[in-house]
């Protein structure tokens, strides 16, 4: 799921849909249906290497707010009942002026963060963590600075690149991987850091 970036894509504006995505794994399986298609439940339980018990529930709250479809699929001559995304590229729609807005869209990053945390810590052990070099695994930093508009412009292109890129290591059904990819999560923030302002 595109988190920030609205250059092309289906905007998630309803609220009953940004609140939907207050669940790390709905984000996950909103990723997973976007990267390996259209699937059966089992499949997608296999690509996010969860049992596919603990996913129907998830699974039906996003068919509920539309943001999983099913689509019937024919394959040895019977009909296969599979789930996709609503679009490959969905993006939250963000209204600082809508407090209803605001208020879910807030829960949808804290959640983010929080998962992003929770990767970290999975991947801060010595049999994984590379931290140096140009083959670097494990990152989190920090940075602020004033920008010019065309610098800001920049880093708006830099960060839709970097998505472009982690979507582009794609799994397929069975959540196999080429043997040249490992799995990795990139989270960011990009906010205006004005001290001044209220919440």
């Amino acid at each position: 799921m595109r988190h920030s970036i609205a250059s092309q894509g289906l905007p998630i504006a309803d609220p009953r849909q940004i609140r939907a995505l207050s669940s790390p794994i709905r984000q996950d399986i909103l990723d997973a249906v976007a990267a390996i298609g259209p699937c059966s439940v089992a499949e997608l339980a296999t690509a996010l290497g969860k049992p596919a018990d603990g996913l129907y529930y998830h699974v039906r709250r996003l068919l509920e707010v539309r943001l999983l479809t099913e689509v019937r699929e024919e394959a040895n001559g019977r009909a296969d009942l599979r789930l996709d995304v609503a679009h490959k590229s969905l993006y939250l729609e963000y209204r600082p002026a809508s407090r209803t807005n605001k208020a879910a869209v807030l829960r949808v990053i804290g959640s983010m963060l929080r998962s992003a945390e929770r990767t970290f810590r999975r991947g801060f052990r010595p049999d994984i963590a590379v931290v140096e070099g140009p083959r670097r695994n494990l990152w989190a930093g920090r940075a602020r600075g004033s920008l010019s508009a065309s610098e800001l412009a920049e880093v708006n292109a830099l960060l839709d690149r970097l998505i472009t890129l982690m979507r582009s290591g794609r799994r397929d059904r069975a959540g196999a991987r080429a043997t040249n990819r490992s799995p990795y999560e990139l989270t960011f923030v990009l906010a205006p850091s004005n001290r001044d302002s209220r919440d």
